[in-house]
């Protein structure tokens, strides 16, 4: 028995802490991270593109020990070679005790985790963020026809006004799908609707504009045709086939995608019902007051001061909640890594002893211990860099199947950027071990053993 055990498992006694890769964990994980990318991408449902992000979370947590295992020990290798003692003990250490097995599940699902929360919270600010009108008063919730409103164009203080005609309607584009509702908007006049970028002076009854996630929504690009049925759940559906002649990848927070015609088709297929009004008045808050007692039907009339201050609410409470969740989830992981920390250094106490006894000095220890967790996390981190760039896009696809009305748009230097504060984060938790080290007296613990 003593011919088989390794000279180092004699002296440190350690082998209780040592973590023995689990060959059907690993295939667990490497099936998950698989099964998540297909259903994710093969399929275009909410449930299994939530699945998928969860499948591809989990997975990457079953997969890390043996990827750390494997980078670890080629690393080993590679310092040996070179002549850094310190450094090859350490990458054999990352890769094969238990605590470090631990902490680098912890690692990669917390920061993945954080980090697709993170792109979630920056995508929504993004869409809260982007200019919807360029006016000076906004008139929303309308339900009148366009004549019940005339009077207000003689209003005094009135210097220009637009009418905004949208309606939420079932519009069926396939066969076999009979609930997809849309709003349906007629092109605006002028260029104060900002919400959905530039828009032409005018399209044909035949012509129509989609935002990217009516587009994505409808598998179709720039050119296609499609036919589709309007009021698909009335008593009378108007089919209509139209060419998609530009996409636009801004859209209106909360929209459930936009279809964009001309005036001339919006006439023939809804009533002129308006649902918005932008007016540009040089005196907005003297107008606001005159306009408000006029308005019986719920209308709501803000200045564009009130409106922007609105929006920046509802942004601070959204990306305030998601900061939060955000926060409280990398918390528990640094406190988790950090009783691994401790139950780590408790179990390879003997260890550093014998190291410090044998000419090892402590700041040497210290240097191996700050490797050891640069190694562990570093590669946790990357892993979960690389998972969060399919989870972006079936995030993006999860609001767009959601009917959010935010686009995703991954950015990698900001993709890095927060891995690498959560990567100086967790390497905080080095700070537990290195101070139990200073305190530790080395005789007592050999005569101890």
């Amino acid at each position: 028995k003593a011919v088989k055990t390794s000279i180092r498992d004699i002296i440190f006694e350690n082998r209780d802490s040592e973590y023995r890769l689990s060959l059907p964990k690993t295939i667990v994980g490497a099936v998950f991270i698989a099964a998540g990318l297909v259903l994710g991408f093969a399929f275009k449902d909410l449930y299994l593109s939530s699945l998928a992000v969860l499948l591809l979370i989990v997975g990457s947590g079953l997969m890390i020990q043996f990827i750390v295992r494997k980078i670890t020990w080629a690393l080993a290798k590679f310092f040996g070679k070179r002549g850094m003692p310190v450094a090859e003990l350490a990458a054999t250490e990352t890769g094969s005790k238990k605590p470090n097995s631990g902490n680098a599940v912890l690692a990669v699902s917390a920061v993945a985790a954080a980090t697709a929360i993170s792109i979630m919270a920056s995508s929504i600010l993004t869409a809260l963020e982007s200019p919807v009108y360029d006016t000076d008063i906004v008139i929303s919730e309308a339900s009148l026809k366009t004549d019940k409103y005339d009077y207000i164009e003689e209003t005094e203080g009135v210097d220009d006004i637009e009418y905004l005609y949208r309606v939420s309607d079932n519009v069926s584009y396939d066969e076999s799908v009979s609930f997809n509702p849309f709003e349906v908007l007629s092109l605006p006049d002028s260029t104060a609707y900002k919400a959905v970028g530039e828009l032409p002076n005018e399209l044909g009854k035949t012509e129509f504009i989609a935002d990217r996630p009516a587009a994505d929504k409808m598998g179709i690009g720039v050119g296609d045709s499609i036919t589709l049925t309007f009021h698909s759940d009335g008593i009378f559906p108007i089919k209509k086939e139209l060419t998609l002649t530009k996409v636009t990848d801004k859209t209106e927070f909360g929209s459930i995608g936009q279809i964009i015609i001309s005036n001339d088709l919006y006439k023939d297929l809804f009533p002129d019902t308006v649902s918005a009004m932008l007016i540009r008045s040089s005196d907005p808050a003297s107008l606001k007051a005159a306009l408000e007692p006029t308005f019986t039907k719920g209308e709501k009339v803000q200045t564009m001061a009130e409106y922007d201050e609105e929006s920046k609410q509802d942004s601070n409470v959204l990306t305030g909640g998601m900061l939060g969740v955000m926060i409280a989830s990398v918390v528990l992981t640094l406190i988790g890594i950090s009783g691994n920390q401790v139950i780590g250094f408790a179990a390879r106490k003997k260890e550093y002893a014998m190291l410090h006894s044998c000419a090892c000095s402590r700041s040497k220890i210290i240097r191996m211990i700050l490797i050891e967790n640069a190694l562990l996390f570093g590669i946790s981190c990357l892993m979960a860099a690389v998972i969060c760039i399919p989870v972006s896009a079936l995030i993006s696809r999860i609001f767009i199947l959601s009917q959010m009305g935010i686009y995703v748009d991954l950015e990698f230097s900001a993709l890095f950027g927060c891995i690498l504060i959560l990567w100086i984060i967790t390497m905080l938790t080095s700070l537990t071990p290195i101070k139990s080290l200073k305190k530790m007296n080395t005789a007592m613990e050999l005569k101890y053993e």
